[in-house]
């Protein structure tokens, strides 16, 4: 028996941008804003002081 070999799933397949273009014309969530309101800690830049 062959043992299991770990490493990628696959291979990339690479597409053109006019390929996946549609997937950026997707609707936002219309609950971001009311759900980011309820995270205690405020979303900052990590790298805005440096």
């Amino acid at each position: 028996m062959t043992p299991p070999i770990l490493g990628p799933a696959g291979w990339k397949t690479w597409c053109a941008f006019d390929e996946v273009a549609d997937i950026f014309q997707t609707d936002t969530d219309p609950t971001w804003e009311a759900d980011r309101d309820l995270i205690d800690d405020p979303i900052a830049d990590p790298w805005a002081s440096r």
